[in-house]
C-alpha cells in the first residue's frame, strides 16, 4: 500500500454540528436550546427563568468565556453539547477586552475600523477553541443570536427590509460562514385583510397569531442555510431539529475519566495505519486483518486486543500459525520447502501472498 492510500478516506465523514440560531427578541431561541440533551450553557444575558438547564458562571468578561472553554476542552465532562447564548452578547464583551487592551473607551475610538479587525481576530480564536471542542471531545456547538431588520439596498429594484444577525457586519460574516446550519427563527404569522367595497387592496391587514418555526434556506428576507438537505421549515423544537440533521440519537451515557472521545471508524483506520507502519509492522497486521482501507470496527478492536501481546509475533510466527490453524503447513512446505530461522525467509518468498491468493479468507484472522 503506498503512501497515498494509506492517507485516503472515503465514505461520508459527519464531524459534530456547528449551529447558529438567530431570531427576534422573546421567540424562544433559549427554550429550544434547552431541549437538547447533556447540553452546557455559556451565558452572557439572562434569559433562563425556571429553565432547569446546566450552565456555567454568567460571563461578565471576555477572559471568562475564554476560560470555560478551555475547562471544558481540558478536564473530564459528560456534557454532549455546548450553547453559547447569545454570541451578539458576547461581542460586548469582545468589544471591551478589545477597549482596554488599547486603553480606549469605546471601539470607535481606535479608528480606521481597526478597533473591529482586532474584535474579528479575538472571535477566530474563539472559533479555533470551539473546533477543538468538536474535534477532541466530540461536542456540537450551538451558537444563539437576536436579530434586527435592516434596510436593503437593491440595484434591480426597490429596496426592501431583511432580517439580519445583531452584530457587527465583519463579526456576522465570519459566524455564518463558520456554521455547519445557519437557522432562522420567527414567529409564522398569518395576515387577514378586511374588505371594505371596492377598497380591499388598500385596506390594512390585522396580525394574528401563530407557530414558532425555524427556517433552513435563504430568502429575500432572512439568511439561511444548511448543508443537510433540512426540510425549508421546521417546528420549534430541538426534537424536530434533531431528528432532521440525524443526531437525535446523541449518546447521554457517563464517559470514563480521562477517556478521549472516540474517534469515528475512518480516522481510527488512519490512526492505527501510522501506528503500525511507524513500527513497520503494517504488512503483517494486513495479512492478520486484511486491507487496511476495509478495516472495519470489530477489524480495529481485534487488532487492538492482538497488539497487547508481549512480545508480539513476528511476522513468520504469525505466517507459520495461520498455516497450522488452516491445516496449510504441509502444502506450504511442499510448494516453499521447510521456513527458515530468519523471518525474512517465507516472507520473502511470498507465503503470506501465496495463502490470499490460492486460500482467501479475508485477514488471517477472518
Amino acid at each position: 500500500m503506498g503512501k497515498l492510500d494509506q492517507l485516503v478516506t472515503r465514505g461520508v465523514h459527519r464531524r459534530p454540528l456547528r449551529v447558529l440560531l438567530y431570531g427576534p427578541e422573546g421567540i424562544g431561541k433559549t427554550t429550544w436550546a434547552a431541549g437538547a440533551p447533556a447540553a452546557i450553557f455559556e451565558s452572557t444575558e439572562d434569559g433562563y427563568g425556571l429553565l432547569d438547564v446546566a450552565r456555567l458562571e454568567a460571563s461578565a468578561t471576555w477572559a471568562d468565556v475564554r476560560d470555560h472553554v478551555n475547562l471544558l476542552l481540558n478536564e473530564d465532562h459528560d456534557f454532549r453539547i455546548l450553547v453559547i447564548d447569545t454570541i451578539d452578547h458576547l461581542e460586548r464583551l469582545v468589544w471591551t477586552e478589545v477597549c482596554r487592551s488599547c486603553r480606549v473607551e469605546s471601539i470607535e475610538d481606535i479608528g480606521y475600523g481597526k478597533g473591529y479587525t482586532q474584535a474579528l481576530e479575538l472571535f477566530q480564536r474563539l472559533a479555533g477553541w470551539l473546533d477543538a471542542l468538536r474535534d477532541r471531545k466530540g461536542m456540537h456547538v450551538v451558537l444563539l443570536g437576536h436579530a434586527v431588520t435592516s434596510v436593503v439596498q437593491n440595484p434591480e429594484g426597490a429596496d426592501y427590509t431583511k432580517y439580519t444577525l445583531k452584530m457587527h457586519k465583519a463579526a456576522a460574516a465570519f459566524w455564518k460562514e463558520w456554521a455547519d446550519v445557519l437557522l432562522f427563527a420567527h414567529m409564522d404569522i398569518s395576515v387577514k385583510t378586511t374588505e371594505r367595497g371596492d377598497k380591499a387592496l388598500t385596506s390594512k391587514g390585522k396580525a394574528r397569531g401563530g407557530d414558532r418555526v425555524i427556517e433552513t434556506s435563504a430568502t429575500p428576507a432572512f439568511d439561511a442555510k444548511n448543508r443537510f438537505n433540512l426540510p425549508e421549515t421546521l417546528s420549534m423544537t430541538w426534537g424536530a431539529f434533531a431528528k432532521a440533521v440525524g443526531i437525535d440519537g446523541i449518546d447521554t451515557s457517563p464517559r470514563v475519566a480521562g477517556a478521549p472521545r472516540p474517534p469515528n471508524l475512518a480516522e481510527a483506520r488512519k490512526i492505527a495505519i501510522a501506528h503500525f507502519t511507524k513500527i513497520e509492522r503494517l504488512a503483517q497486521v494486513e495479512f492478520l486483518f486484511g486491507p487496511s482501507g476495509s478495516w472495519s470496527q470489530a477489524d480495529l478492536d481485534k487488532l487492538r486486543e492482538w497488539s497487547l501481546q508481549k512480545p508480539l509475533p513476528t511476522f513468520l510466527e504469525s505466517v507459520k500459525a495461520h498455516l497450522e490453524a488452516r491445516g496449510l503447513m504441509q502444502e506450504a512446505l511442499e510448494q516453499f520447502g521447510p521456513p527458515d530461522d530468519q523471518e525474512t525467509a517465507w516472507v520473502a518468498a511470498d507465503v503470506a501472498t501465496w495463502i490470499r491468493q490460492t486460500h482467501p479468507v479475508g485477514g488471517a484472522n477472518g
